[in-house]
């Protein structure tokens, strides 16, 4: 993919060949297009050995890294951190390498990170059913609607184009809605004017007609508690033999709902019956015997001037 300051992309390339073919020189050329001249050569060679293929973008990785960290020493790297689970300063220290070219190779080996690996076998772990279509994971991202000729990204906003936050005349959002397949992590993408249950029951549909068209058959789909996916349309059609729709835990009533808020029954709140009666808090105990051994003596000064409270802290004599 050409980057967002290229000057060419693949379809005014080919009108710069073609441009060539028609007897233009490759300097005029390379003025209109606002390119050297060994850039049009360049494309006009590639067109002549590969076509249209050769005007596509190819990647800059060399063809040879004479540099690059041998095999014996990315074996022990990650052998010493798998084994010992060592950081890249002390592999480094280990293997007297620097510690920037060890992070890289772990960076590269996917284990750069202890949290990614399991504890025991110290293998990377990756959350993913056994084959395509076993779980299809459904959300939605909402995103404000960029007006046209683009906008701006700081406040006093968008004055060119008077549709930034505080305009009174807003453009609204947009809902992509995401479908994501758990094992082959193909991804299926709609923009679509709102989140609504029958909206969202649309795309649930086109979604499975798109993952059965590459051969996929969608046996679970894994959703948040969001409103558009515990709608009854949604469910109704989860309910159909195409799939088995399975989302979170229900979302329970609002008397039932753990909040910020103080819950009307303490007991219920804690899990205690309500029959079972809460002593209060400002009865007060009396301590045992176990507390009284363990209370330790201490020295304290009343506020207002009196003289301090001494204790004897060597009652049984044990020394002098």
């Amino acid at each position: 993919m050409s980057h967002r300051n290229a000057r060419l992309t693949v379809r005014a390339r080919l009108e710069m060949v073609i441009a060539v073919e028609t007897g233009l020189t490759q300097a005029e050329i390379a003025r209109q297009f606002r390119v050297s001249r060994a850039t049009v050569q360049k494309y006009v060679r590639r067109f002549r050995e590969q076509g249209e293929t050769g005007l596509l973008d190819r990647s800059s990785r060399p063809r040879s890294s004479p540099r690059l960290t041998p095999a014996r020493l990315v074996t022990k790297i990650c052998s010493l951190r798998r084994k010992r689970s060592w950081g890249p300063h002390r592999i480094g220290w280990r293997l007297k390498m620097p510690h920037s070219t060890v992070y890289a190779v772990l960076k590269r080996m996917g284990i750069s990170r202890l949290g990614w690996m399991h504890r025991t076998t110290r293998e990377i772990v990756r959350y993913e059913h056994p084959s395509p279509g076993d779980m299809v994971h459904l959300d939605v991202k909402k995103l404000a609607r960029v007006p046209d000729g683009g906008g701006k990204r700081f406040k006093p906003g968008f004055t060119e184009t008077h549709s930034g936050p505080d305009s009174k005349r807003p453009l609204g959002y947009d809902y992509l809605h995401v479908a994501i397949d758990d094992h082959s992590r193909v991804v299926y993408i709609e923009v679509l004017p709102d989140e609504k249950g029958p909206t969202t029951t649309g795309f649930l549909e086109r979604t499975l007609a798109f993952y059965s068209a590459k051969g996929m058959r969608v046996k679970r789909i894994l959703t948040d508690n969001g409103g558009n996916y515990i709608s009854h349309g949604l469910r109704r059609h989860g309910a159909s033999p195409l799939c088995a729709a399975e989302a979170n835990t229900p979302v329970p009533p609002p008397n039932k709902r753990e909040g910020r808020t103080v819950h009307p029954n303490p007991a219920a709140r804690v899990g205690i019956l309500a029959t079972i009666r809460l002593q209060p808090a400002t009865v007060k105990r009396t301590p045992t015997l176990h507390q009284l051994l363990q209370s330790t003596p201490t020295t304290r000064r009343y506020r207002r001037g009196c003289s301090s409270l001494k204790t004897v802290n060597n009652l049984c004599g044990n020394y002098i």
